[in-house]
C-alpha cells in the first residue's frame, strides 16, 4: 500500500519523487474546467515519456519507460500505463475512483495536489451537473425563444422540437458563459445539429475525407446539408468543420435542439449532490495526509 502525500508544488514533488524513485507517473489530465495547467518544460532536464492513450504509438512510449525509467506523462483517463513506484497528479481528483486508481496502480506513493482554493472544483461540479435551479432557469428561457426549424429538429430525437437555439444566444439570453452552456446541453438531453452549405473542395487529405462526406448527405430545401453526426473512421471531424468554415470551404452553423419536455429536475439536483459528495469524500480522506514536501502554508487553508 503506497503512503499517500499531498503537494502545493506538482513539479518539486515530480523531481523529488524520480530522484527517491526510478518509475514516476505524472497524471497531466484535468477535470476542472479552469484549471492551474502544469508547466512540463520545468522537469525537461528529467527522462519524460509521454502517454496518450488514444495513439497507438504511445504503447511504444510505455515500454521504453518501463525499460529505461523516467517520468511519463499521462494525458488521459483511461489506465494504461500500469504499475509504476509513485503517481503524482498535478490536480486534485474530484472523484474516489480516479484517487483509488492511482492508489492500487503505485506501489511507494501517491502525491496529489492540493489546491489553495476550491474554486475551479466547484466550478467544475455546476457546469458539469447543474442543479435544478439552473436548468428551470434555462428551461424557461428557450421557451420563451422558441424557434421553427423542422429541418433541423427532424434529424433529430425531438424531430417535434421548436426549443432550438445556438449555445452563443443562449449564453447571451440567460447570462451564462458558453462553456457552461455546452455542458449544460448535455444535461438537458439536447442533440447538436450541423448545417452546412459546401463551396469549395479543401486540399488537405484529412479535411478532404470530411468533405467527401458531407458531399454524400442530400441537401435540403434550404440548401443546407443537416446532420448530428458525419464520419466514425475519422477522428476529429468536428474541428474539421470548423477549419473548413474557417477557410471558406463551407458555410457552417450549429444548434441545439431541446426537447420540449421539462428537464429531469429530481436526477440532477441527485447528480449535483454525488458529485458534491465525491468531491468532499476525496477531500477528507486527503486532507489529513502528510505533506510530500516541507515549505510554507499560506493564509487561509483550503477547507
Amino acid at each position: 500500500m503506497p503512503e499517500v502525500f499531498r503537494t502545493r508544488d506538482p513539479v518539486a514533488s515530480i523531481k523529488k519523487a524520480y530522484e527517491d524513485y526510478t518509475h514516476v507517473v505524472a497524471h497531466r489530465a484535468y477535470q476542472t474546467l479552469r484549471p492551474v495547467f502544469f508547466r512540463s518544460a520545468e522537469i525537461r532536464e528529467l527522462p519524460i515519456f509521454v502517454y496518450q492513450h488514444w495513439q497507438s504509438v504511445c504503447a511504444v512510449q510505455a515500454r521504453k519507460w518501463r525499460d529505461a525509467g523516467g517520468v511519463i506523462l499521462d494525458l488521459g483517463f483511461v489506465e494504461g500505463i500500469g504499475p509504476r513506484d509513485v503517481t503524482v497528479a498535478v490536480e486534485m481528483p474530484m472523484t474516489l475512483y480516479r484517487l483509488e486508481e492511482f492508489i492500487a496502480q503505485s506501489t511507494e506513493q501517491v502525491v496529489i495536489d492540493w489546491p489553495v482554493s476550491w474554486q475551479a472544483h466547484d466550478h467544475a461540479i455546476s457546469t458539469k451537473t447543474p442543479t435544478a435551479a439552473t436548468a428551470r432557469r434555462v428551461y424557461e428561457k428557450l421557451k420563451e425563444m422558441r424557434a421553427e426549424s423542422a429541418e433541423v429538429a427532424a434529424v433529430t430525437r425531438h424531430p417535434e422540437s421548436k426549443m432550438i437555439v445556438t449555445g452563443e444566444l443562449l449564453a447571451l439570453a440567460t447570462g451564462m458563459p458558453l462553456i457552461d452552456i455546452l455542458f449544460l446541453r448535455n444535461a438537458m438531453g439536447a442533440d447538436d445539429v450541423y448545417c452546412a452549405r459546401t463551396h469549395i473542395a479543401p486540399d488537405a487529405p484529412k479535411l478532404r475525407a470530411v468533405w467527401d462526406a458531407l458531399e454524400q448527405i442530400e441537401p435540403g430545401w434550404t440548401g443546407q446539408r443537416v446532420f448530428t453526426k458525419l464520419l466514425d473512421s475519422v477522428t476529429g471531424w468536428r474541428k474539421a468543420l470548423k477549419e473548413m468554415a474557417r477557410l471558406g470551404n463551407i458555410t457552417l452553423h450549429a444548434y441545439h435542439v431541446y426537447p420540449e419536455e421539462e428537464p429531469p429536475y429530481a436526477k440532477l439536483q441527485r447528480e449535483n449532490a454525488d458529485a458534491r459528495a465525491n468531491l468532499q469524500a476525496v477531500q477528507r480522506l486527503l486532507e489529513s495526509a502528510p505533506w510530500h514536501l516541507p515549505s510554507p502554508q499560506p493564509s487561509g487553508e483550503s477547507p
